[in-house]
């Protein structure tokens, strides 16, 4: 490293980084790197990915951006929250001034997107805790996917409030709560700092992970399971599709491949 890059990349000079919050272990941290870059698009949009584009061929274009991509960012991410021991703003302040704004950008685009997921999450938190009532569809066994799409929307989401131009007309009370209560938990999961952050994730990430495997073996179990997985793996990439592909695996890794700097 050449001289004038030993003075423009400098440590942080705040007064306050040897007094940081630190993770609790090196588990933590990876469960909660993992949790932030993985979400709704790696777990209901993988799925639809793999059938749009034809199976298990998939990978090889998600493999390409996944190493061209996801890991530098990631890389990059870290290392520069490892060096500079500070947040998005001062670690690229740290590089120029003139570089801070990266790092609002960053922030600021995090606020606006989170409150898409908060809603997300009511939607879910009432769909699981309304599966339980005796007038859930889940009690006929031969439920259609269109009758179960036409529920989440219809009864969880209440589109049919909306008008003509599908705009909202009222406050669905039910889903305010949800959400209230969504937002509440998001709350308890980062009130006490970065050390019970890191012993929340041991549940809201250890618990998926647990979770999918345990659907992955009851989905092997049904009737037909065989005929899903040689269409998962034995099926070609469509080349029509490659273009746009490409452009969709891409844009998911920029988006959602962050584990923030701190």
């Amino acid at each position: 490293m050449t001289e004038k890059h030993k003075e423009t990349i400098q440590p942080s000079s705040y007064d306050d980084t040897s007094g940081r919050a630190r993770w609790s272990s090196r588990t933590a941290f990876y469960f909660a790197a993992v949790g932030s870059a993985v979400g709704f698009g790696n777990v209901w949009r993988f799925p639809s990915l793999a059938a749009d584009f034809g199976g298990g061929a998939f990978f090889v274009p998600y493999l390409l951006a996944f190493f061209v991509v996801g890991l530098p960012i990631l890389f990059l991410e870290i290392g520069l929250g490892q060096y500079h021991q500070t947040g998005d703003v001062g670690a690229f302040g740290s590089f120029n001034k003139h570089l801070k704004g990266i790092g609002v950008c960053s922030i600021g685009g995090t606020y606006v997107a989170r409150p898409v997921y908060g809603i997300l999450f009511a939607w879910i938190l009432r769909a699981f805790f309304e599966s339980f009532s005796e007038d859930a569809p889940w009690v006929n066994q031969d439920i259609t996917g269109s009758e179960a799409f036409s529920y989440f929307f219809d009864e969880i989401v209440e589109q049919s409030t909306l008008d003509e131009d599908n705009r909202p007309t009222t406050l669905v009370g039910t889903n305010v709560g949800y959400s209230a209560a969504t937002w509440f938990i998001a709350w308890l999961c980062v009130a006490w700092g970065v050390r019970w952050t890191g012993r929340v994730t041991y549940v809201t990430m250890g618990l998926p992970i647990i979770l999918l495997f345990v659907f992955l073996g009851r989905a092997l179990t049904l009737e037909g399971a065989m005929d899903g997985v040689r269409a998962y793996i034995g099926e070609s990439l469509r080349g029509k599709y490659i273009q746009k592909f490409t452009h969709d695996i891409i844009n998911s890794y920029i988006n959602f491949c962050s584990t923030n700097y701190q």
